[in-house]
């Protein structure tokens, strides 16, 4: 019973954080009623939050006399997020590094290129930054890559992130909870959230990066699909033409291009059934599209055809969703939610 009810309060704190970032300058009362807790209980954990510096209280000035009202506000600054996107072009490594406060404020923001990145790198730009930042509570680092337990990766367009256990390296150095994840998952998360997608609605993310193999993104139910080993989306295994070897040797261009890019596509839709689908990397160009939807519609119901987009340009929605990303990790991870088949 004391885990259930220690549970609950977890709950409802986290329920009242998330009221108060959308609802500054609220009242006791007006967050009970826009959170549906009772009065009493929004009162006691307001006033611990506020004892903590996590909350802040300001008093209300009256005009017709009487004890004003006080006014509360969540204190962003309270603390920080740290998130790391790898971006890999060809032979050159680019570090697009932001922090942010825990409104999403963004605190700090540097890109930094390499021409041999390895560990050591990330280290050091962490090392540089923390001391700069309120207290950080988690880093989250997105790469061009496959992490199969979270934690170590495996395949990799950064050869000097290959094989190495980076989550656990950052975490010795550190001291702090670290989250992999892999870029095109983190677009998805990304686009979906900057595209406001309704609640639960399926989009995948497909990227072709130049020189190097493509890779999907997919969300469904509103949670990203990793699969049992964190490998769904790797589409570069699927037998349409692709190669596995060097990938600016082994993918064809031109005419063969075109139909790996079109029977990918089609076998996304025919699996995953998105209603969006970005088209993304800077092997896409908005010319493609026509002839993808065309492509489509000669082998599916129409009533089945998902919404394109295309933007080659990824990194606003892989930094975004790196930042959705540490903002899920740093929230309480149980919730009540209504119940699914």
């Amino acid at each position: 019973m004391q885990g259930n009810t220690s549970q609950l309060r977890r709950i409802n704190t986290d329920l009242l954080r998330s009221v108060l970032r959308k609802n500054p300058g609220s009242t006791k009362a007006q967050l009970a009623q826009k959170s549906g807790l009772s009065y009493p209980t929004c009162s006691t954990i307001i006033n611990a939050l506020t004892k903590t510096g996590e909350v802040l209280a300001c008093p209300e000035e009256t005009i017709s006399g009487g004890r004003p009202s006080v006014l509360y506000q969540y204190n962003g600054n309270f603390g920080s997020l740290l998130c790391m996107a790898v971006v890999q072009n060809n032979t050159q490594t680019t570090l697009a590094l932001t922090a942010y406060n825990l409104l999403g404020k963004v605190l700090h923001h540097q890109t930094t290129q390499y021409h041999h990145f390895m560990v050591a790198d990330v280290k050091q730009a962490i090392a540089g930054l923390m001391p700069t930042l309120p207290p950080v509570q988690c880093i989250c680092v997105g790469i061009p890559g496959v992490t199969p337990d979270g934690r170590t990766i495996t395949l990799c367009d950064t050869p000097g992130l290959e094989n190495t256990p980076l989550a656990q390296l950052l975490q010795d150095e550190f001291a702090l909870p670290i989250y992999l994840e892999n870029d095109t998952n983190l677009t998805v998360l990304g686009f979906a959230r900057s595209q406001n997608l309704p609640a639960g609605a399926p989009a995948v993310a497909l990227a072709f990066p130049q020189r190097h193999f493509p890779g999907a993104g997919i969300l469904a139910d509103g949670r990203l699909l990793r699969g049992f080993s964190n490998f769904a989306g790797e589409v570069s295994f699927m037998p349409f033409g692709y190669q596995r070897g060097t990938p600016q040797q082994q993918i064809p261009q031109g005419p063969q291009f075109a139909a790996l890019l079109n029977n990918t596509v089609l076998s996304l839709i025919c699996t995953l059934n998105p209603s969006t689908i970005l088209l993304t990397g800077s092997q896409i160009t908005p010319q493609m599209l026509p002839p993808i939807q065309q492509f489509c519609a000669q082998h599916l119901p129409a009533e089945h055809l998902p919404n394109f987009v295309v933007n080659s340009d990824f990194l606003p929605y892989y930094t975004q969703g790196l930042l959705a990303l540490a903002q899920e990790k740093t929230a309480y991870p149980l919730q009540i939610v209504e119940k699914k088949l």
